[in-house]
């Protein structure tokens, strides 16, 4: 999916050799807003229809295939340099995501899912619904996160654990 873009790489996804889905979309500075983030990603995944989606951003490079499997149904970048999530927002993210998975903690508590991620779209599909995203207190955790609360990085995070998925 391409916002803002101006290559057209629908002809290079129709070759047998790359095997790709191309479309274009107009920009919303998805980034910072978790919304249509979510939206963005549910659409993805239902149209790939896939076990997992991998999330690239244009300065990713890959050289090669996996070689292992994933054991997370998230995970991505090893970002701790960012602070960490408060306690009391894991404690949060902890008794939400008990309702579904009664064993859930939280293990990671900085960002990573930015380009370069991998989600489990089982976990993707029901953490982004719209039914789940609602119950989560944007504006609480805001006051104790700050802006990085509606990064997508970060709210990607703030969805899956709310619903016990392992990052």
């Amino acid at each position: 999916l391409q916002d803002g873009g101006t290559i057209n790489f629908g002809p290079l996804c129709e070759t047998p050799e790359y095997r790709c889905i191309f479309q274009r979309a107009k920009g919303q500075n998805s980034r910072w807003n978790p919304h249509s983030w979510f939206a963005r990603m549910t659409k993805a995944a239902l149209t790939l229809g896939t076990e997992f989606v991998i999330y690239l951003e244009p300065d990713v490079k890959i050289s090669r295939r996996h070689r292992i499997d994933p054991k997370h149904d998230a995970g991505g970048l090893y970002d701790n340099f960012n602070p960490a999530m408060h306690q009391e927002t894991r404690n949060y993210l902890e008794r939400m995501g008990r309702e579904r998975n009664p064993c859930f903690k939280v293990t990671w508590p900085h960002f990573g899912l930015a380009g370069g991620s991998y989600y489990r779209t089982e976990a993707l599909l029901d953490a982004f619904a719209p039914q789940h995203v609602k119950r989560l207190d944007f504006g609480n955790i805001e006051k104790k996160e700050g802006d990085k609360t509606t990064s997508s990085d970060f709210a990607m995070i703030l969805a899956l654990y709310a619903r016990g998925w392992h990052v």
